[in-house]
């Protein structure tokens, strides 16, 4: 039985790139002994004229994987599958800049992405059977609320989404 989850992620990561000024964004939560470089890790230029320079950055955590067996009926030998869920967590963070209204250009930038994992094909496919092709079968995704934190010594506008993907193996 192979698990298909590196091409779950990849395909998430996909959809992240693709959206217009996300920042930097990551296959996996980043961490650094000193803030210096965490926030190096995240900080992204934005724009063209001016280009800035602004903490802006994702990344994708897979929080859990839940195996449920299916029955497979059939003569003697006859072998059962797997339905895997993939549970993932997208956490986006963005410098706060009230001149700004960097809160609406956060929303926007996480609505877009939303729209867009919901749009993807290979993470809604019909057939479950499909990951080792990177196709897998998803519900739309979920949103937690939207907060403020501090990441490292800067407060930025902070959110987390959730994609969960299936496939059968």
């Amino acid at each position: 039985m192979a698990y298909n989850e590196s091409l779950a992620r990849a395909a998430i990561k996909t959809v992240l790139d693709a959206v217009t000024n996300i920042g930097s964004t990551h296959d996996y939560e980043r961490f650094a002994d000193d803030w210096d470089t965490l926030i190096s890790l995240y900080q992204a230029s934005i724009g063209t004229d001016p280009v800035v320079k602004q903490l802006r950055g994702w990344n994708i955590s897979l929080a859990g994987i839940e195996p449920h067996e299916q029955e497979t009926f059939g003569g003697p030998g006859a072998t059962g599958t797997v339905e895997i869920n993939y549970d993932y967590r997208l956490r986006g963070y963005m410098a706060v800049d009230d001149a700004s209204a960097s809160e609406k250009t956060f929303v926007t930038l996480t609505m877009s992405l939303i729209a867009d994992l919901d749009a993807a094909a290979p993470l809604h496919s019909s057939n479950m059977e499909d990951g080792a092709n990177g196709n897998f079968y998803g519900p739309p995704v979920s949103s937690g609320r939207f907060d403020f934190r501090m990441f490292s010594d800067v407060l930025v506008h902070y959110v987390e989404l959730q994609q969960v993907l299936k496939e059968v193996v």
